[in-house]
């Protein structure tokens, strides 16, 4: 019987491979901003943050569409 992985258990790499290229980017950015401020890792928090200033992301399109304020999603 075929054992089921838990999502900590997958590696970034076969993570970041299920990626669209808006996600990629995002990750990417991600991984930037995080390592500019002394962390270590890639955090969930890092890439949200990178996907609502993604411009013409889905996630952006979604904030819009519910009237969030994109800066001060980015802010917070």
């Amino acid at each position: 019987m075929e054992q089921r992985r838990s999502s900590q258990s997958f590696k970034r790499k076969e993570l970041v491979a299920k990626l669209n290229p808006t996600g990629v980017r995002a990750f990417k950015a991600a991984a930037d901003t995080a390592k500019l401020r002394g962390n270590p890792y890639v955090e969930l928090v890092h890439f949200v943050q990178q996907l609502v200033l993604s411009e013409r992301s889905d996630v952006q399109l979604i904030v819009a569409d519910v009237g969030l304020d994109v800066s001060r999603l980015a802010a917070d």
